[in-house]
């Protein structure tokens, strides 16, 4: 993997990172940056907010996709936004009880775990809202 990726380690499933991309551009430079990725899913234009979960080397990674192009057209606002992250949150952790093979995890697991997923990605959001 490239040194220039960033991924945020998930505080409560220290194996799994997460990263929020804003357009394909950058969907696109983030798989290229791995030497060989198992399986990735296609940029969705038509979406606002999308998981692509990945698999390199045996780690999991939770590419959360934000398409700024469309959010943009669209005017949402910022309560909007924040529940599509919350939303995608929500399925990244889902994605980390599948790896971790967590058929019933505690609620107050499942609650930080969301926690710490949904902080990490609207951290990541408010750094591209300076890169303007």
């Amino acid at each position: 993997m490239s040194k220039e990726t960033h991924f945020h380690v998930v505080a409560s499933a220290p194996r799994f990172k997460v990263r929020l991309v804003t357009s394909k551009e950058e969907y696109e430079e983030v798989l290229d940056s791995f030497e060989e990725v198992e399986f990735a899913n296609q940029w969705m234009d038509d979406c606002y907010a999308a998981v692509y979960p990945l698999e390199v080397n045996g780690e999991m990674f939770g590419l959360v996709g934000l398409n700024k192009k469309r959010i943009v057209a669209d005017k949402l606002d910022g309560i909007e936004i924040a529940a599509f992250l919350a939303h995608e949150a929500v399925h990244v952790k889902q994605r980390i009880m599948i790896h971790l093979y967590e058929r019933e995890p505690s609620k107050e697991f499942e609650a930080y775990c969301v926690q710490n997923i949904f902080s990490s990605l609207m951290e990541q959001y408010k750094e591209t809202l300076k890169r303007k």
